[in-house]
């Protein structure tokens, strides 16, 4: 099945970390994705850039450049990954450094979208 974590992090901490600090992070990140690589687990990494640089227009609704939420965190990045069920996926989730929030939650991945609106599920067990 597929699984996503999904990253939650105080943009403004990660702004302000020291190199040793970043360093710390970055090597936690690249344990976790060698342990999915060398189990043949790992589909995708997404590291999303600040949310002041973002913009959203809801049908019919006024554009506002981000951030969005107030909060102390902000969505940062994610994982996709395959585990056989949640707890495998939590147990794999041990590997990153600590952040403000994971989710993790299984996916349904849609591989592109043909001409006639219709899309390949992939592996959605």
């Amino acid at each position: 099945m597929l699984y996503s974590i999904l990253i939650y992090e105080s943009e403004a901490r990660v702004a302000d970390a020291n190199a040793a600090e970043q360093a710390r992070v970055m090597d936690g990140h690249h344990e976790f994705q060698a342990v999915l690589k060398q189990q043949n687990k790992l589909l995708n990494v997404v590291r999303l850039m600040p949310t002041s640089t973002a913009v959203t227009k809801p049908k019919d609704a006024p554009i506002f450049d981000g951030p969005f939420a107030e909060t102390k965190e902000q969505f940062v990045g994610f994982y996709m990954f395959e585990a056989d069920n949640l707890d495998e996926a939590i147990e794999l989730s041990k590997h990153l450094p600590m952040h403000e929030k994971l989710e993790i939650r299984p996916v349904m991945f849609y591989e592109g979208v043909n001409g006639n609106g219709s899309s390949t599920i992939i592996n959605n067990n």
